[in-house]
């Protein structure tokens, strides 16, 4: 018989485990703290929530939205909608002026802050987001 140790692995095995568990938790927190790329699952339930007439849930499914991301200015057009149900004014013609800040072309979000303007009574605005939402849905006839 021969005294000749036995070849050893060159990584112990109580090394591995732990680094591979490491990396799993790494990929794991990384994969979950992502979060979505989009919106559109928030806004579709705030549309479905407002359309049954329920303005605290719909404003509570796009209240988390806090990045510019795909969908998030139709949200924040649907978050003041809600607060306009709610009767906050205020703060829905804050949310009216960033979402068409971030997408100009929401021809709802420009019908909404036009009657908000015109209310108020500031009427050049009124009527200048009028016409800019008949440019972008010539078909509406509101």
């Amino acid at each position: 018989m021969s005294d000749a140790p036995a070849p050893r692995c060159p990584v112990e095995p109580w090394v591995i485990a732990p680094v591979a568990l490491l990396g799993l938790l790494a990929l794991g927190g990384w994969v979950y703290f992502q979060g979505p790329t989009d919106h559109w699952q928030e806004v579709a339930k705030a549309r479905a929530y407002l359309n049954h007439g329920q303005p605290d849930l719909a404003f509570r499914a796009v209240s988390g939205i806090r990045d510019e991301a795909p969908g998030a200015a139709e949200a924040l057009t649907l978050a003041a909608h809600a607060l306009l149900m709610r009767g906050n004014v205020s703060p829905a013609r804050r949310a009216l002026e960033r979402s068409l800040r971030m997408k100009p072309d929401q021809p709802d979000a420009a019908k909404i802050l036009a009657a908000i303007y015109l209310a108020s009574g500031d009427g050049p605005r009124g009527i200048e987001l009028l016409r800019r939402a008949a440019r972008l849905d010539p078909r509406d006839c509101r």
